[in-house]
């Protein structure tokens, strides 16, 4: 069973594979509980490990050659058997054109423990926008 340090060591390496167009290393670390959920960035909600995992593979599949600039965690809370990973991402990719373009987003993981370690169970990213003014 890994530990908190090494697991996300191993996830950071997973999301670097999967911003060069390859989810496997990523799906690896998703449980296979029925519970699990995706909030992609690229929209909509997905429930449950099959379809969690093809919506990986697509997702993936919008990257090409793709590379983190920033992964910035700004929080991670873990206790015995539950454990989150706040972090703002920024990811460099190639368009099947060959234009490059700059994907900036905020992302969790909620992951807990399970008898073959740390497992995602819920992944939320959305993009990052400038924030609205309240008005004074």
């Amino acid at each position: 069973m890994s530990d908190w340090g090494t697991f996300h060591a191993d996830l950071r390496k997973a999301l670097e594979a999967f911003a060069a167009g390859d989810a496997e290393p990523y799906k690896q670390w998703w449980t296979t509980s029925p519970d699990c959920t995706v909030f992609g960035a690229f929209g909509g909600v997905v429930r449950g490990p099959t379809e969690v995992r093809s919506r990986l593979d697509w997702a993936a599949s919008r990257y090409h050659q793709g590379r983190y600039t920033v992964y910035e965690v700004l929080a991670e809370h873990t206790c015995q058997d539950m454990g989150c990973v706040v972090a703002l991402e920024r990811v460099e990719t190639s368009e099947a054109s060959g234009i490059t373009i700059t994907r900036v987003r905020r992302l969790t993981h909620v992951v807990r423990r399970e008898p073959e370690g740390w497992r995602i169970v819920q992944q939320h990213s959305d993009p990052l926008i400038t924030v609205t003014p309240q008005p004074t």
